[in-house]
């Protein structure tokens, strides 16, 4: 098997066309193209100067494909969250939250690499029953789900990312031939392997927990995969350098100014206080509750999972009540259901409407759903939330605290952005640290730029930290 994978990477990706193409790409073009409009919805598509970046390095690695059966689009995905996935068709993102940890360009090639393998095996198509990308948009209409079938695509349609959690196989596939393809388009083959410690380093920072080797596990094992990868990048065959970045500083001078953690343009966390500077408004979730915050809505879980609520902007905008009437039409005809009460609501001062549904459970605990629409600033909001019984005072709680913001509080609202710096020579990370007001602690800053949090740094090499910025409604 070594062996072969070796004889792959020395051809520059030969593989069988034929075979690929016995298949029907214009399927994996299809749902690829659904599955672009969903993450456009759902998480928002960076379209600052790093994204034009990203693209000319992903130009970079599909120009090396022998026979490119796809026209790659490479983008930014518009959130915090470190990842980096494919889409069926040729359709290759990256996240902002893993460019703030990624250092060089040629620690990019390599993970767009593994991404364009996986489009280019069709991978996806193979695994896309298993998603990987769960949305906090399903669990609303799951969860009424339990009333009828189909009963949550009164709240949302869920979204359909044709994202594979990806067998071993195809994953050791992934690293194996993206090794090979970066290699070929002049990068260091190398350099995957730090960007996969790194990225499993701030897990554990942010979690607590090492990473552990699981025989059942999808994923691979980050040491194991980091093993292969270094055999393997030992027999690729480099191209031509054609680097965009002539050094890594000019490469790290490409994140200047990207936000980091979320984008205030989509609302931003003020500990558990949830804020919309755009929109304006606000949202107050419990201290200890998980939240999840997209382009498309915000929403929490309780720490049991027995509450969820989900704040939205219906697609389709009508008033409140005619929401509700909506509503109350589709499951009295559809689904033979009564509300237990539709009326009138006024929160902080904002007219709305609310509709609220209860199911008794014989061998489990009841369900309450509660729907409530509330017009503000021209916009009609959709607050969704379903509980046990021992959880609808917390949701309440949390659905009356919705408000309008004041021009004041839409001027305070602060993000986060990655700052490029120079050290000063033989200057302690702790001191530059103070020095230059950066948000991230010692241990992070030294995970996210490569370094140990003890040695004296060089004024040679530039550093990315992070700064409290405001953020400017033309901002976004």
């Amino acid at each position: 098997m070594m062996h072969l994978s070796k004889t792959i990477l020395c051809t520059v990706l030969w593989i069988p066309l034929a075979f690929l193409h016995a298949q029907d790409i214009e399927y994996d073009k299809q749902l690829g193209a659904e599955g672009a409009r969903t993450v456009l919805t759902q998480y928002g598509i960076d379209d600052s100067k790093t994204s034009e970046y990203v693209k000319k390095v992903g130009d970079n690695l599909a120009g090396s494909l022998t026979e490119p059966i796809f026209e790659y689009q490479f983008n930014i995905a518009d959130t915090p969250e470190p990842n980096a996935f494919a889409l069926p068709g040729g359709y290759v993102y990256v996240t902002r939250g893993l460019l703030a940890m990624v250092n060089t360009e040629d620690e990019l090639a390599g993970v767009m690499g593994h991404e364009i393998i996986h489009a280019y095996r069709r991978h996806s198509i193979k695994q896309m029953k298993k998603s990987i990308l769960p949305s906090i948009l399903k669990i609303p209409g799951n969860i009424i789900g339990a009333f009828s079938p189909n009963l949550g695509s009164i709240i949302n349609a869920p979204s359909n990312l044709f994202i594979a959690n990806y067998s071993r196989k195809h994953e050791k596939e992934s690293d194996e031939l993206g090794v090979g393809l970066s290699a070929a388009a002049g990068y260091d083959p190398y350099a995957l392997a730090p960007i996969l410690e790194r990225l499993s380093a701030e897990v554990e920072l942010l979690t607590g927990q090492e990473e552990k080797k699981g025989y059942f596990s999808d994923h691979p094992y980050t040491p194991d995969r980091v093993d292969n990868i270094n055999q393997i990048a030992g027999s690729a065959r480099k191209g031509t350098d054609n680097r965009i970045a002539q050094s890594d500083n000019e490469f790290l001078q490409q994140l200047d100014g990207m936000w980091f953690g979320d984008n205030p343009a989509y609302g931003t966390f003020n500990k558990s206080r949830f804020l919309h500077p755009t929109l304006k408004i606000g949202l107050q979730f419990p201290e200890n509750w998980k939240t999840i915050n997209s382009a498309q809505a915000v929403g929490g879980f309780s720490k049991d999972n027995k509450a969820v609520f989900v704040l939205s902007i219906p697609q389709q905008q009508m008033s409140p009540e005619a929401y509700s009437k909506l509503v109350i039409e589709k499951l009295q005809k559809e689904y033979k259901l009564e509300p237990v009460k539709a009326e009138p609501i006024t929160i902080n001062g904002l007219n709305g409407y609310t509709v609220h549904l209860y199911k008794e459970q014989k061998k489990q605990e009841s369900i309450g759903i509660n729907l409530t629409w509330l017009a503000s600033d021209g916009n009609t909001f959709q607050l969704a939330s379903a509980y046990t019984d021992d959880n609808q005072e917390v949701t309440k709680k949390i659905e009356n605290s919705f408000s309008a913001l004041s021009n004041k509080e839409v001027a305070n609202i602060i993000g986060h952005q990655i700052k490029i710096i120079a050290p000063k020579e033989g200057e302690s990370l702790e001191a530059l640290c103070k020095r230059t007001q950066n948000t991230w602690d010692v241990p992070f800053t030294a995970m996210a730029n490569g370094l140990s949090t003890s040695q004296p740094l060089s004024s040679k090499r530039k550093i990315k930290i992070s700064v409290e910025k405001k953020f400017m409604v033309e901002d976004k």
